[in-house]
Parts: C-alpha cells; sequence; structure tokens
C-alpha cells in the first residue's frame, strides 16, 4: 500500500513519523511494516507545498479478509 501526504516539508516529515509510530503500534488483524518515507516532492506552482510517500507492507492475520 502506498500512502501520499501532501502539505509543506515539515508537515508531512511530521505526520509521515507519527504514521509510522501508529500503525507499528497499532493491535487489530493487521500488522504494518511502514518504509522510509519518500524525499519531499514540490509542486510547480507553490514549491512551499508538495508531497512524500509511505510504503506500507500490511500482512492481515488469516489472509485477506477484505
Amino acid at each position: 500500500m502506498r500512502i501520499r501526504l501532501t502539505g509543506t516539508r515539515a508537515e508531512t516529515s511530521c505526520a509521515a513519523a507519527d504514521i509510522r509510530l501508529l500503525l507499528e503500534k497499532a493491535a487489530g488483524e493487521a500488522h504494518y511494516r511502514v518504509g522510509e518515507p519518500s524525499s519531499f516532492y514540490p509542486n510547480r506552482r507553490d514549491s512551499r507545498v508538495g508531497r512524500r510517500y509511505l510504503d506500507v507492507h500490511v500482512e492481515i492475520q488469516g489472509g485477506d479478509r477484505r
């Protein structure tokens, strides 16, 4: 799974770190492994805002039931 984060460089960096912590500590049917966030890619018109991507591997116990 790939998650796209949009915002400023600082916002996307902070959000990526927080999402990683939340997903890796989540208790439930799924186990998450979160990769390193991508580099920051500035938008064309407003270079203060851009995007980062997080790659997340999801393992669902008992197979994919969704």
